[in-house]
């Protein structure tokens, strides 16, 4: 009987042994085809963020005397090595930016990257891609050299909630232009400050044609201010908010409203300024409504 027990003691052990080597040799297959697959799939790379990062603009301003600003601008440069800084929020270089001097005049150009495998400098610059804003507090603030800032067709203000003192202290600047739909920030709620010590706002809003509510409620400017043809152009443009600014004391507006639409309101601080903007509207021949808030 001990010979038996034996037996099928040994029959067991066999049997696990078997089994084991049997599992490993499975398990062994299946680690191969999962290496084998695994090697065969293309990893996607991160997708570009297109991001734009407000401190790294600040930086390039601060060491640079600039004079104009293009965002997006199919004016730009055409060589792509020129794009040596990279303004993208999370470093991926999907917004470059590059400084251009011709003459006395430094222009700073930036633009979206959509980089190419293909190309040696990793650049691709693409104008019909979006740059999307996240921040504008204090962008441009104090650059005393700055005469002109552009967004062009493919800027994204749709995630912007502040632009406080946005172009504060930029005591130089006499345009500030925008084109296209995507020139819409309906998350915007502080513009405390915005235009702060600007005294020429010449142009500012020259041309866009898609703007159709300007609400810059917040906004106050200096007594003697120039502002040329700040609202020229707009024709689809129906409300208009300037309930904290004094123009009345305006030194310069010619062309003030000249191709707004007729029809169009303006909503204004006191009884001089509706004077004021009365008198720029007749001077354009458009028929309108300027009112104070509440009324």
């Amino acid at each position: 009987m001990k010979k038996e027990k034996k037996s099928h003691f040994n029959l067991w052990i066999y049997v696990i042994i078997t089994v084991c080597i049997l599992s490993s040799s499975i398990a062994y297959s299946a680690l191969n085809a999962t290496l084998k697959i695994t090697g065969d799939v293309t990893i996607a790379k991160a997708k570009p963020s297109f991001e734009l990062s407000t401190i790294a603009v600040q930086k390039i301003l601060n060491n640079n005397q600039i004079n104009e600003v293009y965002v997006n601008s199919s004016s730009a440069p055409p060589f792509d090595d020129w794009y040596t800084y990279d303004v993208s929020v999370g470093g991926d270089e999907s917004v470059k930016a590059a400084i251009y001097k011709y003459g006395s005049t430094s222009s700073l150009y930036i633009t979206a990257n959509d980089k190419d495998d293909e190309n040696d400098d990793g650049m691709n610059v693409d104008f019909s891609i979006p740059i999307i804003v996240l921040d504008c507090d204090s962008m441009f603030e104090y650059c005393t050299s700055l005469l002109e800032v552009s967004f062009g067709s493919a800027v994204d203000f749709s995630q912007v909630t502040s632009m406080y003192s946005m172009f504060s202290g930029c005591e130089n600047l006499t345009t500030v232009s925008a084109e296209g739909s995507h020139y819409e920030a309906p998350k915007l709620k502080d513009m405390n400050s915005m235009f702060y010590d600007c005294y020429d706002l010449t142009y500012m809003f020259w041309c866009c044609h898609s703007i159709e509510t300007v609400d810059l409620e917040e906004v106050k400017v200096a007594t003697n201010l120039k502002a040329n043809s700040m609202f020229s152009g707009c024709s689809s443009a129906w409300l208009i908010c300037l309930w904290n600014a004094d123009f009345s004391q305006s030194t310069a507006y010619t062309n003030f409203f000249t191709g707004v639409r007729s029809g169009v309101i303006v909503y204004v601080l006191d009884v001089a300024n509706i004077t004021w903007f009365n008198n720029r509207l007749s001077e354009a021949g458009i028929s309108g409504a300027v009112k104070l808030k509440g009324s």
